[in-house]
């Protein structure tokens, strides 16, 4: 009988995996705070559903606590303006491409939203762009409502 139970369960729980793969257009439709990576990058993402993203770029810099719009480098603030790009679905890829430009500047693979604490948290990995063999390739973004970098936590670290 428990044997039947766990096959049943896993089987519902694929299929419900299934389902949520079908409206990954739906389900990352808003504003996302990505978790930031080591070096203090923490981009703010916002998918429109006509298949707009903005990118809102942000650095989070433990030293003096400072917020940084913009990516920050050995001391110098580059990119700090909100960057216009397109997406396109297949299968469980965002494929992310500049304003202009014919192919994708970054694919990212749709690994779920996950609830915690009472937020969603995207989970997504780098399939192809400027971050693969660095330092990370799986990202964290928490929905919220506003464009606003999730630094307080890096601080604390």
């Amino acid at each position: 009988m428990k044997k039947i139970f766990l096959v049943g369960a896993l089987a519902l729980s694929f299929c419900g995996y299934s389902v949520a793969k079908t409206n990954i257009k739906n389900d990352i439709v808003g504003i996302w705070a990505m978790t930031p990576l080591e070096t203090g990058r923490a981009n703010v993402v916002e998918y429109k559903s006509n298949n707009v993203v903005y990118l809102y770029p942000f650095t989070c810099l433990r030293d003096g606590k400072r917020i940084i719009s913009g990516t920050y480098y050995n001391g110098v603030t580059y990119n700090n303006k909100v960057e216009k790009s397109t997406y396109s679905i297949s299968n469980d890829v965002i494929s992310i491409t500049f304003d202009g430009e014919d192919k994708p500047y970054t694919s990212l693979r749709f690994n779920g939203i996950e609830k915690h604490k009472g937020q969603e948290i995207l989970k997504l990995a780098e399939v192809s762009g400027p971050v693969t063999d660095s330092v990370a390739t799986e990202f964290s973004y928490t929905k919220t409502n506003k464009v606003e970098p999730l630094c307080a936590e890096f601080f604390d670290k």
